[in-house]
């Protein structure tokens, strides 16, 4: 059964708690084109009338921030189906941490039982249209939740997380209420095995293959 748009009222949506001390995960490009420095949090937005690109993007100038609340989730939606990931992209990326240190934050819960009974199924995170998603973002947000979680795609055991919260649209350093960390991709061994049993992983470049730059 494919999803429908979000009711008038989504009184009764489960909610799910974040709690001081709980962490979430996002990986990124740690340079820009420019090899600039990339701030750690991005927040995509959609403008009206249009589908933004992210599956939970809002209008600007709102915007969504996408992390995971596994670091193998954050993997899996960067990487998605991709097996053996080249070293040198890996090389490029970092893992960004933040932990909660502010008060609680009840987002809305998209995987929850519950949440069937006003309309959601696995559509929301499986379907290529975004447009009903970013519809139900919007509708999360005008309810009052910071921000919702559903399953995350690429992962089919559905384990991970995807969190998604709102603020203004575009780069941000650092978000008020969490405590953040970067840290390299490569060489982390505890990611490594995390994401062994998905198949996928780092993979080295043979040292004969030259590296081209693109031009």
């Amino acid at each position: 059964m494919p999803a429908t748009t979000p009711p008038a009222s989504l009184d009764g949506l489960p909610r799910h708690e974040v709690t001081p001390g709980d962490a979430v995960h996002r990986v990124v490009r740690a340079r820009d084109e420019g090899g600039r420095p990339r701030e750690p949090f991005f927040f995509s937005s959609a403008t009206a009338g249009a589908v933004g690109p992210g599956r939970f993007d809002l209008i600007v100038p709102a915007g969504s921030c996408y992390l995971s609340d596994r670091r193998a989730g954050a993997w899996l939606e960067v990487f998605r189906g991709t097996a053996l990931v080249d070293r040198v992209d890996v090389e490029r990326r970092r893992m960004v941490t933040a932990e909660r240190t502010g008060p609680s934050l009840a987002l809305a819960d998209l995987h929850a039982p519950g949440a069937r009974a006003l309309g959601v199924t696995l559509d929301l995170v499986t379907g290529e249209d975004y447009a009903l998603p970013q519809r139900w973002a919007r509708a999360v947000r005008a309810a009052g939740a910071p921000g919702l979680v559903a399953p995350v795609r690429h992962d089919p055991t559905a384990r991970a997380l995807g969190v998604v919260l709102f603020g203004a649209a575009g780069p941000r350093q650092r978000l008020r209420g969490w405590r953040s960390r970067v840290t390299p991709l490569v060489e982390d061994t505890d990611l490594l095995a995390e994401l062994r049993p998905y198949g996928t992983g780092t993979q080295d470049r043979p040292y004969d293959v030259p590296v081209v730059v693109p031009g």
